[in-house]
């Protein structure tokens, strides 16, 4: 499954959404228990530097006293906006990120054949148009302060600790050309961790996020969109509402069954 990784988007988001609170008496912030959130606060900082240090533009925000101007925001740039309407106690919040590197020397469109035999369109870069680090990919792109870095991964968390160097690589090789897969991708991410972030009796209730890759001959272009709002008053209240495990235990602790149910089964019993 494609995982994205976009809390540089997530943070200007709440950082828009928090500048709002602060100005209605906010303080500081807090988790509510879900995985994820003292990380996101405790890195809110570096991730702050992150977005400061992206070129003019990259990252668009937006911060409103009502859904309506949010979701039209988002709209503009592409992306659905379903932050729903929750009253005046409510405030909204969104970033949207669009980042375009384009190669010096656009490459050729080939049939890749992957590792399980299978064809897909791919890319084809002749030799001294890239660079070759260990196990990472460098397209040679045109100047500015963005670039591109690929390498082959399981996983998401392997593949950033490829890049920023933390993994053991093997020496370059002499590569007369590289080659990697065509990418036309939309998805939806992830941005459960942002639910039950509370300040004060503000409590984020709504949070969503979103991203595209489109990857060619011709360079990469990378989008992705968060939007989040905030309600005050909010009943403090312990809520599973993802995938989740049921155990049925006996007195002392025994597991005499148990499950771990996704979506595809909530639903009320007949």
């Amino acid at each position: 499954m494609t995982t994205v990784y976009i809390d540089p988007i997530l943070a200007a988001a709440f950082n828009s959404l928090d500048a709002l609170i602060s100005f209605n008496g906010g303080g500081s912030w807090s988790g509510s228990g879900r995985p994820g959130q003292e990380a996101f606060l405790g890195k809110l900082g570096a991730l702050t530097e992150t977005i400061a240090s992206l070129p003019p533009g990259a990252i668009e925000t937006i911060a409103a006293r009502s859904a309506g101007p949010v979701n039209t925001f988002l709209a503009r740039h592409g992306f659905a906006g379903n932050l729903r309407e929750a009253g005046p106690q409510s405030l909204y919040a969104a970033a949207v990120l669009d980042l375009l590197v384009e190669w010096v020397t656009p490459g050729s469109a080939v049939q890749l054949a992957l590792h399980d035999g299978r064809l897909a369109p791919g890319v084809r870069l002749k030799k001294g148009h890239f660079r070759v680090d260990g196990r990472v990919l460098s397209p040679e792109v045109k100047p500015g302060p963005i670039y591109v870095r690929m390498c082959e991964s399981v996983t998401l968390d392997e593949g950033l600790a490829i890049i920023a160097g933390t993994i053991y690589v093997a020496p370059n090789g002499d590569y007369g050309a590289a080659t990697f897969p065509m990418v036309s991708l939309d998805i939806d991410v992830d941005a459960s961790k942002m639910i039950g972030l509370r300040n004060g009796d503000w409590t984020v209730d709504q949070a969503f996020a979103r991203a595209k890759l489109r990857l060619d001959p011709k360079g990469a272009h990378a989008q992705a969109a968060a939007a989040m709002a905030a309600t005050r008053g909010v009943v403090k209240t312990f809520k599973i509402a993802g995938p989740f495990t049921i155990a049925f235990v006996t007195g002392d602790g025994q597991v005499a069954i148990a499950y771990h149910v996704t979506e595809e089964h909530f639903s009320a019993p007949v």
